[in-house]
């Protein structure tokens, strides 16, 4: 063969070898496409069948566009408390955060889907987390306002109260546990909480501080953490008062804000559609809390979700937007 041929059969070989690995790579990426951003929510484990609503009628106050056939993402996490559970006969997402979702994503005209992540992948480790830095969803919802969540993440205008946090112990054990001293203690702390590690060392008047990494475990709920306690596994939790559970808790310290640098709101990332996902947001749930509708959806914290563990209207809800008592 003449070396113009083999010149010509090499570049041949080149142009068919980079079609395929296009192919395979366009292959790849329409999967993981799929999987996270599915409509539908009909890829099994990764997003489970959930709540959403469609609303895209046109709100000329707004100055939105007309149409916005786009469906944003928002995650939920953990469900065991007033702010979002699983109903057990209808398998559908209640809650607190579910009703203030609803009311801002229909004011705003929004076209909303709930999905569920763990909250790692929303922030962990001092860093936003690779489910929102990857625009798997578009927000998280109801996570207070941090020192350490501000340097990467973007947050919307609050639309509830961010409660202190305390340390726990098993039921007839706080006697026990000396929160001033936390010398070879071991701690447990719920993921996704503003109650985590990095707040507990910057408590003060503490000694033993900071902790070692064989001090801390960390636990996905509430519920988890109380086997823990009760267990022995750990000397005591630190824990918002949100997740408190008095069947399986005692409060074993004073209540702190050392871990708060604001209120619960929803929390994205500083980019362009980020700050996109504040600007309508803030719209909605100015609407919302403007009218009477927010402090009805207060009210259900007792009447709808009163079965679960957390606070109440006064303990949850911005209490300038509810009315006087």
């Amino acid at each position: 063969m003449s070396a113009p041929n083999r010149c010509l059969v090499s570049v041949i070989i080149f142009v068919i070898s980079l079609v395929g690995i296009i192919a395979v790579a366009s292959l790849v990426m329409g999967f993981m496409l799929a999987l996270y951003t599915n409509p539908d929510n009909s890829n099994g484990d990764r997003l489970p069948p959930m709540n959403s609503w469609n609303n895209t009628a046109p709100d000329f106050e707004s100055g939105l566009p007309y149409e916005d056939p786009r469906i944003w993402l928002i995650t939920l996490g953990e469900f065991d408390h007033k702010f979002e559970y699983l109903d057990d006969e209808t398998e559908q997402v209640r809650g607190f955060n579910v009703d203030i979702i609803t009311g801002v994503c229909r004011l705003a005209r929004k076209r909303c889907r709930l999905v569920y992540d763990d909250y790692g992948n929303c922030f962990i480790n001092g860093r936003v987390g690779t489910g929102l830095m990857n625009r798997y969803y578009d927000a998280c919802t109801g996570w207070a306002v941090t020192y350490e969540r501000l340097q990467t993440a973007a947050f919307t205008n609050a639309y509830a109260q961010a409660s202190g946090s305390y340390f726990v112990t098993s039921p007839g054990r706080s006697a026990g546990f000396d929160p001033s001293d936390l010398t070879n203690t071991k701690i447990g702390f719920l993921i996704g909480w503003d109650a985590d590690e990095i707040c507990a060392n910057r408590l003060t008047n503490t000694q033993g501080l900071p902790l070692r990494e064989d001090q801390v475990m960390y636990y996905v709920d509430a519920s988890a953490l109380s086997d823990a306690l009760s267990s022995g596994e750990v000397d005591a939790g630190f824990i918002v008062e949100d997740t408190f559970d008095p069947n399986t808790m005692e409060i074993a310290s004073e209540e702190t804000s050392a871990c708060l640098a604001g209120q619960v709101s929803m929390m994205t990332t500083p980019t362009s559609r980020g700050l996109e996902f504040i600007q309508w947001w803030n719209y909605g749930l100015d609407k919302l809390t403007s009218s009477t509708e927010y402090n009805n959806i207060c009210d259900r914290l007792q009447t709808v979700h009163g079965h679960k563990a957390g606070g109440d209207k006064y303990d949850i809800c911005l209490t300038n937007y509810l009315p006087s008592l």
